[in-house]
């Protein structure tokens, strides 16, 4: 083999690993997205589970939901919402990740009707929540992650 074809085939080579750097690199963002959107489905997931239980419970219990705040106390997602809605829950849901906690609370001002709602705040990964009920908060907090709440009355 001449030195002509040496660098020939060191071009072809380097061509191809460049081309599959290519590749793997816009792979594995694609994959990130994947990621991202798919916990993303599992948070909006969870909140629809977390909001069919609390009316459950607000069906079961006089028209009022749980009075417990786990925005505060993360450690009162656990003891107070299980204690309260495990007939109804199987499984207290958390965030896929665990870096942002899903927080409930019982708002103790009632609507003209002498309602007493509940919010349940989580965040997304992703801007778009897919869900006609999540309401983005304003200002988001800078976390990199996009917050929603969702009121349930």
């Amino acid at each position: 083999m001449n030195k002509k074809q040496k660098a020939f085939t060191l071009i072809e080579l380097l061509t191809v690993i460049g081309i599959l750097g290519v590749l793997i690199s816009g792979t594995a963002f694609s994959y990130q997205i994947y990621r991202e959107k798919s916990r993303d489905s599992i948070r909006l997931l969870d909140m629809k589970q977390l909001v069919i239980a609390l009316e459950a419970y607000y069906d079961d219990h006089n028209f009022q939901y749980p009075d417990c705040d786990t925005c505060d106390n993360e450690t009162n997602w656990d003891t107070c919402l299980k204690t309260k809605l495990s007939p109804y829950l199987a499984n207290i849901p958390k965030d896929p990740k665990g870096v942002t906690p899903y927080c409930y609370k019982r708002l103790t001002s009632p609507k003209p009707d002498g309602i007493y709602p509940a919010i349940i705040s989580f965040a997304l990964e992703r801007e778009n929540s897919d869900s006609d009920d999540a309401v983005p908060i304003l200002p988001t907090i800078p976390d990199n992650y996009y917050h929603y709440q969702i009121e349930v009355y």
